[in-house]
């Protein structure tokens, strides 16, 4: 296997890999901050909900930075890939006759 598939593999695995990890993490985070102003009557303090808030929300920024990551190797590997494709195409002769491959 060439060497641009595999590192388009890890791209798209780190990509779809980190936005379900954040979209998770959040989706817990803030149904924890729910269950916590539930289980209080007139709920927690502004100071813990935004605590907990903020810590969904630390596990969201790191998941982009990660799918991020994730987008720029699946483009480098298809440039890397159609660049490899394009040079080993037989290039025409000055006659406009296909010439040997290079």
């Amino acid at each position: 296997m060439k060497k641009s598939n595999k590192v388009m593999k890890v791209g798209a695995i780190l990509l779809a890999g980190g936005l379900a990890v954040g979209v998770c993490i959040t989706a817990f985070g803030m149904i924890r901050t729910f269950i916590a102003i539930g289980k209080s009557g007139a709920g927690p303090p502004p100071e813990q909900v935004a605590e907990t808030i903020g810590h969904s929300m630390v596990a969201t920024s790191i998941s982009m930075y990660v799918s991020f990551l994730g987008l720029c190797l699946v483009i480098g590997a298809y440039l890397a890939a159609k660049k490899q494709s394009n040079s080993t195409e037989r290039r025409p002769t000055e006659h406009g006759l296909p010439g040997p491959q290079l």
